[in-house]
């Protein structure tokens, strides 16, 4: 996680165009720990650093089929605010958005 944006997400229409934001690049659970709440301890973490560094937003991105991520994502409070596809991966992702503070 860091502050710089993949260049796909200036496809998306992100509901705010702030500088502090925390992006989110890759979260992963090996198969034989999935099911524990493993990403949902990861993604509490991510809030937390992101509220104590003063972000506002985070941003991420969830491969289109991997329906576990996406249910958890919206789960969490994350609104799906489009998708984009990336060739080299020929793949089409959605791209989220959480508010942390205003």
């Amino acid at each position: 996680m860091n502050e710089n944006q993949p260049s796909e997400y200036g496809q998306i229409s992100w509901s705010t165009h702030e500088n502090k934001i925390l992006v989110v690049h890759r979260l992963s659970v090996h198969p034989d720990s999935q099911g524990k709440g493993i990403a949902r301890i990861f993604m509490n973490f991510i809030k937390t650093f992101a509220q104590k560094e003063k972000y506002l937003f985070i941003r991420l991105d969830a491969y289109s089929e991997n329906i576990a991520a996406l249910k958890l994502y919206e789960r969490m409070g994350y609104q799906r605010l489009g998708q984009i596809f990336i060739p080299f991966k020929d793949s089409t992702f959605y791209c989220f958005n959480k508010i942390i503070q205003k």
